[in-house]
This record gives C-alpha cells, sequence and structure tokens, in this order.
C-alpha cells in the first residue's frame, strides 16, 4: 500500500469561511425554517416570532430572509467554481504530480 500525504504546505487549503456560509445555507435549505416556525407556535418568545415572520416569501413588496436563501446558494456555487478554476490553472502540475 502507498501511502498518501494529507495536504502539502505549497499547495492551497480550503477557504473555511466559505465552507461555513454553505453549511449555514444548507442548513436553512434542508429544513430549519420549519424548526423555527415551530418553535415560535410553541413558545411566547418576542425574537423568536419575529423570525418565523421572516420564514416565509414575501408578496411583491420586497424580500425576507427566507427569499434570500436559495440566491446565496446560487452565489456561493458560482464563487467556488470560479476560485477553484482559478487555482486549478494556477496549480495544476502540482496537483497532477501528486495523485
Amino acid at each position: 500500500m502507498i501511502p498518501v500525504p494529507m495536504a502539502s504546505p505549497n499547495l492551497p487549503q480550503r477557504l473555511v469561511c466559505v465552507d461555513a456560509l454553505r453549511g449555514f445555507d444548507m442548513l436553512w435549505i434542508c429544513g430549519a425554517d420549519a424548526v423555527v416556525r415551530a418553535l415560535a407556535k410553541t413558545t411566547d418568545v418576542p425574537w423568536l416570532k419575529s423570525l418565523a415572520g421572516q420564514m416565509a416569501h414575501a408578496s411583491w413588496t420586497g424580500f425576507s430572509f427566507y427569499d434570500l436563501i436559495f440566491p446565496l446558494f446560487l452565489f456561493l456555487s458560482g464563487f467556488i467554481v470560479t476560485w477553484w478554476l482559478l487555482l486549478f490553472l494556477l496549480y495544476r502540475k502540482k496537483w497532477f504530480l501528486r495523485v
């Protein structure tokens, strides 16, 4: 069995801030809005009721938090594809040698 090195110090590392934002976005896409609405229904906490009001699509007069979840996901996807394409073009010789 050939040992595979974990990470080379010369290659770029992952962007942790983008990973964290993508995880936060996926949390809302997977259904955290239902949890917030259920908690607002069962408790009498004012800030939770206000947050639950943001978990529905706004009418034609603006936007709510819920309306920004999927566009954020699309923005992050486009950013990551562009970022890694740029890094691939800069470091492709080192990546091919690593494989």
